[in-house]
């Protein structure tokens, strides 16, 4: 009799550990359902945090024009190559890895690139004009200083696909005290870095100068880098 009921004791306690086990599968299962649907959802419109959930965000895709100045297997010549371009004066930002390629300056249309291969080539540096894109994303951020790290991403996904006429846009120059005052994780740090350097940029002189583009591509380098790092759901 005891063994009966000690065997119906054990059945039971199976019984229930299976129940929990199937609701928790259940739970992710749906769960996984949902990030996907969502996923598969989304348009090519502004950067912007869904509503209905302040931690799922919509960065659209990136196209733009640069000048392309080498193309490397070996990291110390990408060294050698951006110390040879600072040396004259411009900024360089590496694109790709294996292999590494080097470009300057970041446009939205492919004239202006090309007067920025003229110049480069006055100073003796061969360039190659080319468009680049890099795709939209789509993910949920969590965590510690989260609306932070939105702010960051959403703006620097709306700089780089406005490179502007070679100067920081009005609608922009509002928001520059809000990100220097914003406390990021460290992972967004060089990130936080690259975009200050752009909302300071100073205003143009003259045509020729293109500080501003210079700076929007070093953006760009440290945008898809620290995206491509940690988020992998990609529309």
């Amino acid at each position: 009799m005891k063994k009966n009921r000690y065997f119906k004791g054990l059945i039971t306690v199976f019984l229930v550990i299976i129940g929990v086990c199937g609701i928790g599968w259940f739970t992710w299962h749906l769960g996984r359902m949902f990030v996907g649907l969502v996923s598969t959802n989304m348009t090519n419109s502004p950067a912007e945090v869904q509503a209905s959930d302040s931690r799922i965000l919509n960065l659209p895709d990136i196209v733009f024009w640069t000048c392309q100045v080498g193309v490397f297997k070996d990291h110390k010549n990408v060294e050698a190559q951006l110390e040879s371009l600072s040396r004259k004066g411009w900024k360089a930002a590496v694109l790709t890895e294996e292999p590494y390629t080097v470009a300057v300056g970041s446009f939205a249309g492919k004239e202006d690139a090309l007067a920025l291969s003229s110049l480069l080539a006055k100073d003796g540096i061969e360039a190659w004009v080319k468009e680049v894109s890099f795709p939209a994303l789509h993910y949920k951020v969590n965590g510690k200083n989260t609306e932070e790290v939105i702010r960051i991403l959403t703006l620097s996904n709306s700089l780089l696909r406005e490179p502007g006429n070679n100067s920081v846009p009005d609608k922009a120059k509002l928001v520059v005290e809000s990100v220097f005052t914003s406390e990021c994780p460290s992972d967004f740090a060089q990130l936080k870095h690259a975009l200050v350097q752009v909302l300071t940029t100073p205003d143009a002189n003259d045509d020729h100068d293109y500080t501003y583009n210079q700076n929007i591509l070093n953006l760009y380098a440290e945008y898809k880098q620290v995206t491509t790092k940690f988020f992998t759901e990609k529309t």
